[in-house]
């Protein structure tokens, strides 16, 4: 400490943090085999997509039956970060959740998450090459960073 200090702090403010959760083997064999049949089902049995071709499903899967297996895996891990975070909470709440499918080469359209304290996304199988860190996370702030 500097002569003339008694104490010193570093405050965050506006901070943007980016978790990454890996669950268990056996847990996301089942979530992704429960999620990949209800992207048949919505898809008359196609889960592949053409190049520069995009498909999103309604934003209600997160009251599918089928989906309550990743709806039980997100609201744990948004436990985790909001207890972390030191943020309390009477209950949490998925307010929307989608599918998306996207043709190699195809980006997914910037868009924000309004009335959301967090958002996320799960991926079930990525193209040859690719995995999170390829994803592009902005910070809508003006004067911020993207993160990639």
């Amino acid at each position: 400490m500097e002569p003339g200090f008694e104490s010193s702090d570093i405050v965050t403010m506006f901070p943007t943090f980016v978790w990454r959760t890996q669950l268990k083997a056996e847990v996301y064999q089942s979530v992704n085999r429960q999620v990949l049949g209800i992207l048949e089902a919505s898809r008359g049995g196609l889960v592949d997509i053409g190049p520069a071709e995009s498909w999103q499903s309604e934003q209600n899967q997160h009251d599918l039956e089928p989906f309550q297996p990743l709806s039980t895996c997100i609201l744990d891990a948004a436990k985790v970060v909001l207890k972390f975070l030191a943020v309390s909470y009477e209950a949490l709440v998925i307010t929307g959740c989608w599918i998306n499918l996207n043709g190699k080469g195809t980006e997914h359209k910037t868009h924000s998450h309004p009335n959301n304290y967090l958002s996320g996304a799960y991926y079930v199988r990525v193209h040859e090459g690719a995995d999170w860190s390829t994803s592009t996370i902005r910070d809508r702030r003006p004067g911020s960073s993207d993160l990639p």
